[in-house]
């Protein structure tokens, strides 16, 4: 056990204790050692964020951003601004902010523990449509620990119908700019969402959502792509759907509100270093999901029910094998009143580029035609081989380059069955995937 105080030394202290003075490379490798123990000791109380290069703000920090030491523990970042093109805004900028705080408290009598750390940030998000010239954004204020979990955004935004965003903006800035597939569909809301979520222990952790929202749908306000014989290519602003006749919807407000249960009920356990870490795998991934519409409720024009279970479990078959198992099913309990982003939406793709988790999500099903307001069940398998063909060769398994084989199946009445089998590969330039 090293004592608490032997890093507060300097090497003055140490000098006449040593029967003889440190060699060169000791002292370097002691500098290295303390460097690292000073990484650590951040890491431990939060401060995850890389120092600025500069000394204070520069002019050119508004166009490529960077962050500023406001107190000990208190940063200001301005994040790099980014951009996209659909055909509703055109060309867009998205420009952030954000301010950190960290309250470090550590147990005097246990000074080796890890301290607890609780983090305040503060984030003003813009969003400005050059085809629409119009200016959107919100606020959003994120307050954690360890175990809690609150966070409040209020403003006016687009967003896609589905929330959890299938589409990549770059992605779908490509496809519409140089193929003339304009695949994201959004509409604008006008919000304020609180959520909350509350780790029990490492089985149970519970979430909790809620929105007030007004949504209005949006148009097309452009046809500009890279090849003129593109602009005739462009669909409307609005998802195709196989159950419903029209998708497309009139101003409406809606109160929601959801309570998420998430079990991993037989973990396991081991000691590391003293600590007592999680085997990561070591039990399946349990969830239960309802969501409702409250109707009349700030004049909310929603009233629905949705129920949804899902089980996901990764079982090691052998040296970096391993089969992973997604399965969800569910249903509206009542669907008197709802709007289509208000339907049961599933992780699709119709890109070579694959930008979503792969063990849940589909590859080739389509983003909106199968989304449900009845009842679903959907089902992904996904086996990741060590070697099969291309992995066989040394040097692209040592690129990280994986292989795997899946399928996956989706079932709602109006949809039938939908069932694919296919072939991909992970890890390209360890980021992409096919």
């Amino acid at each position: 056990k090293v004592d608490s105080m032997a890093r507060k030394q300097d090497s003055v202290f140490w000098a006449p204790i040593r029967p003889a003075p440190l060699e060169i490379e000791e002292i370097r490798g002691y500098v290295k050692a303390d460097s690292i123990a000073i990484v650590e000791q951040k890491k431990e109380e939060g401060d995850s964020l890389k120092g600025s290069k500069s000394k204070g703000f520069q002019p050119w920090d508004i166009l490529i951003g960077d962050r500023y030491k406001v107190g000990k523990t208190t940063d200001f970042e301005i994040h790099t601004p980014y951009g996209g093109f659909n055909t509703v805004e055109g060309f867009n900028l998205v420009y952030r902010m954000s301010l950190y705080r960290r309250w470090v408290k550590r147990d005097s009598l246990k000074p080796d523990a890890r301290p607890r750390v609780t983090r305040l940030e503060i984030t003003p998000v813009f969003r400005y449509s050059f085809e629409r010239d119009k200016l959107v954004g919100f606020l959003r204020t994120d307050w954690r620990n360890a175990n809690t979990r609150i966070t409040l955004e209020g403003g006016r935004y687009v967003t896609q119908y589905n929330s959890q965003n299938p589409i990549h903006h770059f992605v779908n800035t490509v496809t519409t700019l140089y193929l003339g597939d304009n695949l994201m569909k959004i509409y604008e809301r006008d919000f304020v969402d609180f959520s909350f979520r509350q780790r029990f222990n490492d089985r149970f952790t519970l979430y909790s959502n809620w929105t007030f929202s007004q949504r209005s749908g949006l148009f097309n306000n452009t046809n500009y792509t890279i090849f003129k014989g593109n602009k005739d290519s462009y669909t409307e602003n609005r998802p195709v759907n196989n159950e419903a006749l029209s998708t497309q919807f009139d101003l409406n407000q809606a109160f929601i509100g959801s309570l998420k249960l998430d079990m991993r009920p037989w973990v396991k356990y081991r000691m590391r270093n003293g600590y007592k870490q999680r085997v990561d795998g070591s039990s399946p991934f349990f969830s239960v999901e309802y969501k409702k519409g409250f109707k009349n409720i700030g004049g909310s024009d929603v009233d629905f029910d949705l129920l949804d279970v899902g089980i996901r479990y990764g079982v090691k078959m052998g040296i970096r094998r391993r089969l992973d198992a997604n399965v969800h099913a569910g249903a509206f309990l009542n669907n008197r009143s709802l709007f289509f982003m208000d339907y049961r939406h599933f992780q699709g793709n119709r890109t070579p580029i694959i930008t979503s988790d792969p063990d849940g999500s589909f590859r080739l099903l389509d983003y909106y035609s199968n989304s449900t307001s009845d009842k679903y069940v959907s089902a992904i398998l996904h086996y990741h081989f060590r070697k099969l063909l291309l992995s066989r060769v040394p040097k692209l398994r040592m690129l990280g380059i994986q292989e795997n084989i899946f399928g996956a199946v989706l079932t709602t009445p109006a949809s039938g069955t939908y069932t694919e089998v296919g072939y991909s590969i992970d890890g390209i330039l360890r980021i992409f995937r096919i």
